[in-house]
C-alpha cells in the first residue's frame, strides 16, 4: 500500500509540474529520485507526503490549493484537497489530500521562499522532469536542522 501511495505522490508531482506550478520538491520523495539516479537499488526512503518550497510570485492559500486540487484531481478525481495549516514565518503550508469520506490519504507541506539550489529530476513513473532541491541543499538543511536545539524533536533526521 505505501508504494502504490508514493507512486500516486510522483504523479501528482508530475501533474504539478507539467502546470507550470513554481514548486522546487524536496524531501523524501526527491531523495529516492536521488538514489536512483546515482545508486540504482532497492533502497526507498518511505513517505506519505510531499514536501517543497513555492518559489513564485508569493502566492495566497486558496491559490495554493487550487493548484494542489487540479493536480490531485487529473490523477484521481475521487480525491480532494484541503487547507489545513496557513503558512507563516518559519511555518509551511499544510494540506491534506482527502478521499470521499473525509479521510486523509496523504499531505502536502509547502514553505513559501526562494530556493535557487535546485536541479532537474527525471520522475520514474512516467518519466516527467520535476524540478527539485539539490542533494547538497537537501544535506546542508538536515545538518542545519539537527544543528540545533531541537535536534532530539524529529529523530529521523539523524
Amino acid at each position: 500500500m505505501q508504494l502504490e501511495l508514493m507512486e500516486f505522490l510522483y504523479r501528482v508531482m508530475e501533474e504539478l509540474s507539467n502546470a507550470g506550478v513554481p514548486i522546487v520538491f524536496k524531501g523524501a520523495m526527491v531523495l529516492n529520485l536521488v538514489i536512483r539516479e546515482n545508486n540504482p537499488s532497492r533502497v526507498e526512503r518511505v513517505t506519505g507526503d510531499i514536501d517543497g518550497d513555492w518559489i513564485g510570485v508569493f502566492p495566497t492559500m486558496e491559490e495554493m490549493e487550487i493548484a494542489l486540487r487540479n493536480a490531485v484531481k487529473k490523477v484521481d478525481f475521487s480525491l480532494d484537497v484541503q487547507a489545513n495549516r496557513i503558512f507563516g514565518e518559519r511555518k509551511s503550508a499544510g494540506f491534506r489530500i482527502v478521499n470521499e469520506m473525509g479521510e486523509k490519504i496523504a499531505s502536502i507541506d509547502l514553505s513559501v521562499r526562494q530556493n535557487r539550489f535546485c536541479k532537474p529530476y527525471i520522475s520514474y513513473v512516467n518519466g516527467i522532469s520535476i524540478t527539485g532541491a539539490s542533494l547538497s541543499k537537501m544535506l546542508s538543511d538536515k545538518i542545519y536542522a539537527i544543528s540545533g536545539e531541537r535536534v532530539c524533536r524529529r529523530m529521523k533526521g539523524l
